[in-house]
């Protein structure tokens, strides 16, 4: 026969099962969102290296809803299969965002730092000198936006070096 102590561990072990599981549950949800975003920002990564400045025509007309309707209206289907971005209609809708819309070429920086952000954060690494080297990645990233800009208005370079905010 079980004594009140007896009683009371068996209930105090199974609140403490209850919490460790939910900890490992919370912990693997964490887990699996940072890979995630780690193969998100390979496959942003990717679609920005595949850019090409032909879909820029055709991406001036779409938006990232016409993603969804590719498989019901001709139109957008005719000129998704115009694309030469690898990754198709959203790459080519992400590639131009990031390159045309913000610094240019260099925005691959972005994805890059997802990636690292995610991978440290998963590992428990020390961020320190992460949050140091992402400052100076955006700062620098900025700098060669206006610093492309600039060298735009006297020499013949591609508004994709620069960027929408290197073109100022």
């Amino acid at each position: 026969m079980a004594t009140g102590h007896q009683l009371a561990m068996a209930e105090q072990s199974k609140s403490t099962t209850k919490k460790s599981q939910a900890k490992q549950s919370s912990e693997r949800r964490k887990q699996i969102v940072l890979i995630i975003l780690m193969a998100v920002g390979l496959l942003a990564m990717l679609a920005i290296f595949s850019y090409s400045k032909r879909d820029e025509v055709i991406t001036s007309d779409l938006t990232f809803v016409d993603v969804f309707r590719v498989p019901f209206d001709d139109h957008v289907r005719a000129q998704a299969e115009q694309i030469h971005n690898r990754f198709g209609l959203v790459g080519a809708l992400i590639a131009d965002v990031c390159v045309n819309n913000t610094i240019g070429y260099f925005s691959l920086i972005i994805p890059a730092l997802i990636m690292v952000w995610s991978w440290m954060v998963l590992r428990r690494k020390e961020i320190r000198k992460l949050i140091t080297f992402t400052n100076y990645a955006v700062i620098g990233g900025l700098l060669f936006s206006a610093t492309m800009g600039i060298a735009a208005l006297v020499f013949e370079i591609d508004k994709e070096w620069s960027g929408l905010m290197g073109a100022f």
